[in-house]
């Protein structure tokens, strides 16, 4: 528990402390372990973060999230591709609903490769009626990346939420409106929507000085509205969030 309280507010050094202490007592823990490779993965100490996984995994071998996360997004994070792809592969097998790990093995070969025929295939067999906002966004982003601007916009139709929201991303539904109209060619109706996607995020930055995310999502608008310098600001802003987060 003191672990997990300094880890929260940042104190990762002292985390791996305390969950040391705690190993001693439970050598055979797995889920211990697993956070000291979570904690080692916030300092940047990927040899720790590997020996974490590989022993996490033979205490545990039949946990997902193991594979998922602290397997298939810290080898994604550090472009060893083939091992991640293995990982989302085995989180896949393990829990077949973690859908999501499906999605992000496509993610995978689309940043390792270039090439989308994973991704449009885990899209394509995704349940048609699921709406989650891993996938959601996975499909407005296979849509985009495909320069298919009407697709994108017939599936921000059939979309009910406002804004897309996981872990690492928040964009309003306007920002993705924006860049298919782009697309399109159709700048004024662009302007229209990065403008609407601006009025949302402008009075949250101040209310959420640390969220990388809504910075990230106006670097966008900003972007889109023709407004460079604004952009380029808050890209170096949310760069600077997220190396002092580790």
């Amino acid at each position: 528990a003191i672990a997990w309280m300094n880890y929260v507010r940042g104190g990762f050094e002292g985390a791996l402390e305390e969950y040391r202490i705690a190993l001693e007592g439970l050598p055979n823990d797995a889920e211990i372990v697993s956070r000291i490779g979570y904690t080692h993965r916030r300092l940047g100490n990927w040899p720790e973060v590997y020996s974490a996984f590989e022993e996490a995994t033979q205490l545990n071998p039949r946990n997902p999230t193991l594979f998922y996360d602290l397997g298939g997004h810290s080898f994604g994070f550090t472009r060893r591709y083939a091992e991640a792809v293995q990982a989302y592969d085995r989180a896949s097998n393990l829990a077949p609903d973690l859908y999501d790990a499906a999605i992000q093995k496509g993610q995978t070969y689309a940043h390792w490769q270039g090439q989308l025929d994973t991704l449009r295939a885990v899209v394509n067999g995704l349940p048609r009626g699921l709406h989650l906002p891993e996938i959601d966004l996975a499909r407005v982003n296979l849509a985009l990346w495909e320069r298919d601007a009407e697709g994108l916009l017939a599936l921000l139709e059939g979309i009910h939420t406002t804004v897309f929201e996981t872990q690492v991303a928040y964009l309003p539904k306007p920002v993705y409106s924006g860049w298919a109209h782009q697309l399109k060619g159709d700048e004024s109706a662009a302007h229209l929507a990065f403008d609407s996607a601006r009025v949302v995020l402008e009075p949250l930055a101040p209310e959420n000085p640390n969220d990388e995310r809504i910075l990230i999502a106006l670097g966008f608008v900003y972007a889109g509205l023709g407004r460079q310098e604004e952009a380029g600001e808050r890209a170096t802003a949310a760069a600077r969030l997220r190396q002092e987060a580790g």
